[in-house]
Formats: structure tokens, C-alpha cells, sequence
């Protein structure tokens, strides 16, 4: 039995509408993603292996030798790359604005790139430290670590129970695909398809439990979840801690051997606000808030004493504790428990560009 002329072109046009609807969802958003260059929605997953600079620092060109004098590079997660927000609203932005003094040549002094990308740890930006700052030789880089460092505390299931992962210590990224080509069509699917998932999930007001994680670069589905009480997620805090000093004291005695001047940040305090919708916080479920605040100060508070016993009086190393600046003020400074609004960030950049003032003529 022969197929009928309609039947055929219904069928090719049905083929050509798919073809559209993939080109739509695969291209063009995709391409709008690029355009508003956010690499802390793309590039969840990070390889310290894998560090093709074009593709990971999308905040901020890459400097050369003709920008300015004084190069202040920021490192650091979504804190440093203002997720959420415009480029112009992110903290190492609003330094660069504020840095405006210009020499004899009409050229600026100083400039400050933001090579903050949201996932990334401690781990990660010692990783960035010694292999990127070589070539590029800044002579200012300001490290702003600490949430991403924390415990990966997925869920509250229980009055004193909590859904966590226990990766690998040494490492702020999931596995990668050695080929180039199917690593980027693999990512762009699964980024796509997430992002159609997580639309929907929304929508029909539930939560997702796996996934990629935003905060981590994890991939919850790569690990085996643990279910533990408070007193085993402290635990894990320590451990986490340990890996966190050592690499950004490494980071930091990098800096120093190689005539880098050194600004590490201690991060605010992190609030739980209950009242926020789950999607729309800090945190990865909204009852964890309180467990991961209180690694947060611990973590943040024995940071700033292993700092002071070291470099108190080295003057290549500024210590700025941030914690004072911002408390009781994340009404009018955070848009969630950790993130701070444009109008925060203008005063973080604002403390940064003073003690910066005390090395340069700026």
C-alpha cells in the first residue's frame, strides 16, 4: 500500500517542526546565554584540567600588557561574579569604576578584572593562582572564598537529620569528557534539558533533590547521599576546613614568592531567611540554613586566626573581615542569605578600593 502525498508531507513537516523547536531550545537560548556572557549558568562542572580561559572567565576580558599599570585580579565564586545580577553590579566592576585615576598618558592607573566563576572553592582558585597569574602577571589578586567550601548539605529530611555528599576533598568539579567536541554537545544538552527541567519542576512548585549543583559544581547523581545528624555534618565541616586552609595558604605563599600582593577577603555572615522561596535563597533547601550558617562561622572565624598568626605583619598580605561591615543589614544589602544586592557590593567594593589605596596611588 502506497503512502499518500499528504501523509508524506505531514510527516516532513512534523520532522521540520522538531528540527525548529531543537534549534530553538539548543541555539538561539543557548546563544543568548553567550551573549549576556553569565559563565556561572553554563559551566557548572569544573576541571581544573580543563582551563580554556575564554570559555571560564566570561566577566572580564583577559588583560594585556596596554590596560594599566596596576592589575587587580579577583578570584573567588558567585560572590565575586555577581551572579543574578548586570556585569556592571558586581563587586570587582564597581572597583574597576572606582579606580579611575589616569597618568601623564591619559591611560588609567589601575584596573580590576572579575574572574569570579560561580561553583568554583578554594580549591579551584589555588588551581587558577598557579596556573593562570603566570601568564598574565597581576600585580594585585584578591581571593574571596569560603561558602562553596562549606559541607554539601542537600536536604533537611528529619528534626536532626540531613541529606549530605561527601566528595572528593581535593576537587571542585565533576569528571570530564576528553573530547572537545562531544564534551561541549553533551554539556550543551544537559544544560538545556536541566534548565527545561528545573522550569517545570518550578512551576509545578516542587523541588528538585539531584541535579547539578549550583553552588559546588557537584553532581549530586556522582555520589553516594549520606544521611547524617548535625554533629556529622560539623564533622564533615572540619575536613572540608582542612582542605580550604591548605590550599589558600598555598595560594597566598604563591602570591608572595612570585612579588604578588595579596587581599583576602573574610566572607560576611550568612543569614537564613525562611521566608524566601526555596528558589529564590542561597541555599540549596531552605532548612539547611541553619546548619550550613553555623559552619559558616566556625569556618570563617578559625580562617581569620590561622590568617593573623601568619601574616598579620607581612605587608604584601591585607586581611579584610567583612563580617563586621554587613551584620544585621541583609534586608537592605543581600538579595539572599550569602549574595549580596548592587547596592552591597558597592560597599565591598568600597572597602577593597581603600585598602588597595594603601599600595597604590589610585
Amino acid at each position: 500500500m502506497k503512502m499518500s502525498k499528504n501523509f508524506l508531507g505531514n510527516i516532513a513537516a512534523l520532522c521540520f517542526g522538531i528540527f525548529l523547536v531543537l534549534i530553538l531550545l539548543f541555539v538561539i537560548e543557548t546563544g543568548l546565554r553567550f551573549h549576556y556572557k553569565d559563565a556561572g549558568k553554563f559551566f557548572y562542572s569544573l576541571n581544573p584540567k580543563l582551563v580554556e580561559h575564554v570559555d571560564l572567565f566570561k566577566r572580564s576580558p583577559l588583560p594585556n600588557a596596554k590596560d594599566a599599570e596596576v592589575k587587580v585580579f579577583c578570584l573567588g565564586g558567585s560572590t565575586t561574579n555577581g551572579c543574578n545580577m548586570p556585569i556592571v553590579y558586581s563587586y570587582p566592576n564597581i572597583l574597576d569604576s572606582m579606580m579611575g585615576k589616569k597618568n601623564d598618558k591619559g591611560k588609567k592607573i589601575a584596573k580590576a578584572y572579575n574572574y569570579g566563576i560561580s561553583g568554583v572553592n578554594s580549591v579551584t582558585t589555588n588551581y587558577f593562582i598557579k596556573n593562570i597569574l603566570p601568564e598574565y602577571k597581576p600585580s594585585c589578586v584578591v581571593i574571596h572564598d569560603g561558602y562553596n567550601d562549606l559541607p554539601v548539605v542537600i536536604k533537611k529530611v528529619g528534626e536532626n537529620k540531613y541529606e549530605y555528599i561527601t566528595p572528593d576533598y581535593d576537587k571542585a568539579y565533576n569528571p570530564y569528557i576528553e573530547n572537545p567536541i562531544l564534551r561541549y554537545v553533551i554539556s550543551l544538552v544537559k544544560f538545556n534539558f536541566r534548565s527545561i527541567r528545573r522550569s517545570l519542576v518550578t512551576f509545578v512548585k516542587k523541588k528538585l533533590n539531584k541535579g547539578g549543583d549550583l553552588f559546588l559544581g557537584f553532581d549530586y547523581t556522582k555520589y553516594d547521599i549520606k544521611t547524617g545528624t548535625e554533629k556529622d555534618i560539623l564533622e564533615e565541616n572540619k575536613k572540608r576546613m582542612q582542605v580550604m586552609y591548605k590550599a589558600e595558604f598555598d595560594s597566598i605563599e604563591y602570591c608572595i614568592r612570585n612579588k604578588i600582593k595579596v587581599i583576602v577577603i573574610l566572607e560576611p555572615y550568612i543569614k537564613p531567611m525562611h521566608w524566601t522561596p526555596p528558589f529564590g535563597t542561597g541555599f540549596r533547601d531552605a532548612n539547611v540554613g541553619d546548619i550550613l550558617s553555623q559552619c559558616h562561622k566556625v569556618q570563617q572565624s578559625l580562617f581569620l586566626m590561622a590568617l593573623l598568626k601568619v601574616y598579620k605583619d607581612n605587608p604584601d598580605v591585607q586581611i579584610i573581615d567583612m563580617r563586621e561591615a554587613f551584620k544585621d543589614k541583609y534586608d537592605e544589602l543581600f538579595y539572599d542569605e550569602c549574595h549580596l544586592n548592587g547596592k552591597g557590593n558597592a560597599v565591598k567594593a568600597n572597602v577593597v578600593y581603600n585598602y588597595l589605596k594603601k599600595w597604590y596611588d589610585i
